[in-house]
C-alpha cells in the first residue's frame, strides 16, 4: 500500500478547507431558506415551477459537496486531503451555488497544498 503524503502546514490547510466549506455551506442554505434568487436561472429564464425545482436541486447538490468538503477537511480517511480535491471542491461549489468566496478560501488551500508538496 503506498504510503500517504503528508502536508507540512496541515493545519492552515484544513482551517482553509473547512472555512470555505462553511461559508459555501451558509450561502446553500441562506439560498434555500428564501435568499436572493439564483442569477443562473434568471439569465436562463427559467421560471415558474421547473425553475423552484431546479433552484432546490441546484443548492441541496451544493449542501452535499460542502459537507464532503468538511468530511476531507476534518477525517482524511474517508476522502483524503489532497491539494487536487481542494480545487475541485471549491470549483464545484462555486458551481452549485456556494459563492466566490467559499471558492477562494479552497483555492487558497490547494495553493498552500501544492506549494507544500513541490517544496
Amino acid at each position: 500500500m503506498p504510503r500517504r503524503f503528508s502536508y507540512r502546514h496541515k493545519g492552515l490547510i484544513k482551517l482553509f478547507a473547512i472555512l470555505g466549506a462553511l461559508l459555501g455551506l451558509a450561502i446553500c442554505v441562506w439560498q434555500i431558506a428564501g435568499g436572493a434568487p439564483s442569477l443562473l436561472y434568471l439569465w436562463a429564464g427559467i421560471t415558474g415551477q421547473a425553475g423552484q425545482v431546479g433552484f432546490y436541486i441546484l443548492y441541496v447538490v451544493g449542501f452535499v459537496i460542502c459537507v464532503l468538503t468538511i468530511m476531507m477537511a476534518i477525517d482524511s480517511t474517508a476522502i483524503p486531503l489532497h491539494w487536487a480535491l481542494c480545487f475541485v471542491f471549491g470549483i464545484l461549489i462555486l458551481v452549485f451555488g456556494g459563492g466566490v468566496w467559499a471558492l477562494l478560501l479552497l483555492v487558497i488551500a490547494g495553493t498552500i497544498g501544492i506549494v507544500d508538496e513541490l517544496s
